[in-house]
């Protein structure tokens, strides 16, 4: 992948992860509504899903930050990796929030 392409590619995951993080940060807020219901504080599932929730808003900015840190410093390869680190959590997520509710 050309440094163009590598550019385009980091500024449109900047934008997408940015906005991510702001809805994360929600998320995280209100997270602990999903212990409302009797009994579901002993649901492993939840505690899990609870997990990834509060990470999430972190792991956007560190994936931001670290691909523009990457990407002024020379390192293409670099950059991409950190634009793809959120899809870690994100996709356990959602197969995660199948087995909660």
């Amino acid at each position: 992948m050309g440094h163009t392409a590598t550019l385009i590619a980091v500024g449109v995951a900047t934008v997408l992860w940015g906005i991510a993080f702001l809805l994360s940060l929600l998320m995280a807020g209100l997270s602990p509504m999903l212990f409302d219901a009797p009994g579901s504080e002993n649901n492993g599932w939840q505690w899990v899903g609870l997990c990834i929730l509060l990470a999430l808003p972190a792991l956007f900015l560190i994936s931001i930050v670290g691909a523009l840190r990457a990407l002024s410093g020379g390192n293409d390869a670099t950059a991409l990796w950190f634009c793809a680190a959120p899809l870690l959590l994100i996709v356990p997520l959602i197969i995660i929030s199948g087995k909660m509710f």
